[in-house]
């Protein structure tokens, strides 16, 4: 019997026995071949809360240099997880199959192993998931069943296009630092040192995080905020700017670390076991993320150690857990500020081995808090709503309601684009409601999903200049679903489908918990979810009750803004 593990494309095809057993990645192919044969969609939550793998990569990071450590949750996201999940997935089939045979496609024997745009990224140049996957399964199942390797390359191929892909990025990185240093160095925004009399600096990287923060810290009168942004980004504030001196300076600390590390000949195993990565793709590729870092390190520090700022402030993030959250908390404890996060989009349950991003980080989802909060004191709960159900109207009964439907990068573009042809395909689905979609700003396959627009008249899709807040605003249902916008459609009271036509969103609905299906509507079935728009006021009613229960059980709370008040 045999296993065939699909990772991306596919250039060379076998035939597939009926008996045989599928292992994909791709959406499309699992809804294709799922009646025909026993088929499984990888699931990449598996290793997610391994607290042995998590130790075991606290160790590994300790034997590499110093430089690197920065990167310990950005290694385990977007490399060691996701192997040790899809490695675990292929044992639990073997023993439950008695497959004796895998059969896998591409790649070579070499791993290919990159932060850049790789495993985790909407975007991905130059990378596929099978160079990643497909040797370290051959690693690690060899012993155990045949191995049939179809299209698969000489390693020395691979090589090559790891150094490649390696000055590819070298160069788009440094000229990209360089640009930033070398443009208009006077900010016709910047707030001048000497006047600053604020306590609080909102760190405004992303256009989202400035509408978010701002939304959530405006009404705080004790808190006097000042943007903390990379000038060219416009906002009034401090918009401070990398020079020549800062990228030479981190260029140079970038090169000595990855020296130290090929002398040492440091490597980080995949796992607890034998299964290991190209020692120069890992220096490379973690030189690379530190050249980023600690020129933008040095730039901040720079600037925010000048004549004029506080002693004494809060640094305030909306960030997740990767480089981004630790050059902020790094730069917190240097200057001897406070920082402060707020969890603003999904928060992954894993086992990160970097615990305390933040002196306190808030929490929105009660089940990630009470995870998270094992592990470090720094957590917190809070619950920053704007409106409730209570002073908010339901959805309309003379007219149809609107629906804005927001979709997800990644893997779950194409079970976006599934349901969106079911909606479309649906008998009258315009009279019935008036369906928008967002797009996220980083959407991948989003020709395909305007090629849905363009077949069906029902759909219609919001610009890429509405902010998700708007879009909430103008919206009666909001449907998605894993995203966090359904977390923030609460928050201004408005109701939510989490939609799980495919039942793949199980991780997210019952142990991230940022849908919240405790007070939103999880929708299994296409008939559901008509069911729900025909009957809206029976599903709003029900919607205001379970908001409710919810929150006399667990207590709405506001003690982030008590606490921020005291101590200004």
């Amino acid at each position: 019997m045999r296993l065939l593990v699909i990772l991306g494309c596919v250039k060379k095809t076998v035939a597939i026995n009926k008996e045989d057993i599928l292992l994909v990645q791709d959406y499309n192919i699992y809804e294709r071949e799922k009646e025909n044969h026993r088929t499984y969609l990888i699931n990449y939550n598996l290793a997610y809360q391994d607290e042995r793998l998590k130790k075991f990569s606290q160790e590994r990071f300790e034997k590499i240099p110093k430089a690197f450590q920065y990167f310990q949750n950005s290694y385990y996201r977007r490399v060691q997880a996701p192997v040790a999940s899809v490695l675990i997935q292929i044992d639990q089939i073997l023993c439950e199959t008695g497959a004796d045979e895998i059969v896998l496609f591409g790649g070579s024997r070499r791993p290919f192993c990159t932060l850049q745009n790789g495993e985790g990224e909407g975007q991905r140049i130059w990378y596929q998931t099978a160079w990643l996957m497909n040797p370290v399964i051959d690693q690690t199942f060899g012993a155990r069943a045949k191995i049939c390797w179809v299209g698969r390359l000489p390693s020395f191929c691979f090589a090559v296009m790891s150094c490649l892909r390696f000055w590819y990025f070298s160069l788009r990185t440094s000229a990209r630092l360089l640009l930033s240093a070398l443009r208009q160095k006077h900010n016709l925004n910047q707030v001048e040192y000497d006047k600053i009399a604020a306590n609080a600096f909102v760190v405004c990287e992303l256009p989202l995080q400035f509408t978010h923060l701002h939304s959530l810290l405006d009404d705080m009168d004790s808190l006097k905020l000042v943007n903390l942004f990379p000038y060219q980004m416009g906002y009034k504030g401090i918009g401070w700017r990398l020079s020549v001196h800062d990228i030479i300076r981190a260029l140079m600390g970038a090169l000595r670390a990855r020296r130290e590390m090929l002398r040492n000949k440091s490597q980080i195993d995949q796992m607890r076991s034998s299964v290991s990565m190209p020692i120069y793709d890992l220096a490379n590729s973690l030189m690379l993320e530190f050249f980023n870092f600690d020129s933008r390190h040095r730039a901040l520090l720079r600037y925010t150690k000048r004549d004029g700022m506080p002693k004494s402030a809060y640094l305030i993030t909306d960030m997740t857990y990767g480089p981004d959250i630790v050059l902020y908390h790094t730069l917190a404890q240097e200057l001897g500020w406070t920082h402060l996060n707020f969890q603003y989009v999904s928060m992954d349950v894993m086992a990160y081995p970097q615990m305390k991003l933040a002196d306190r980080y808030f929490i929105y989802s009660i089940p990630v808090y009470k995870y998270y909060a094992q592990f470090s004191k720094t957590y917190r709960f809070y619950w920053p709503s704007k409106k409730t159900p209570a002073n908010s109207e339901g959805p309309p009964l003379d007219k149809k309601p609107r629906l804005t439907v927001f979709t997800q990068p990644d893997a779950q573009a194409e079970r976006y684009l599934h349901f969106l042809s079911l909606v479309a395909t649906s008998p009258n689905a315009g009279d019935k409601a008036d369906i928008y979609v967002k797009l996220h700003p980083r959407q991948n396959l989003a020709e395909q999903f305007h090629a849905l627009k363009n077949q069906y008249q029902c759909l219609h899709f919001l610009s890429g200049q509405t902010t998700v807040e708007k879009a909430l605003e103008d919206t009666d249902i909001c449907v998605s679903m894993s995203s966090s916008v359904l977390a923030e459609s609460l928050l201004l009271g408005k109701m939510g489908m989490i939609v799980d036509i495919d039942g793949k969103s199980e991780h997210a609905i019952s142990i991230e918990n940022t849908c919240f299906p405790q007070i939103n509507f999880v929708i299994r079935t296409m008939d559901e979810f008509w069911n729900m728009i025909e009957n809206r006021q029976t599903f709003w009613s029900m919607f205001q009750q379970r908001y409710q229960q919810y929150f006399d059980q667990v207590g709405e709370t506001t003690d982030w803004q008590i606490e921020l008040g005291e101590q200004n």
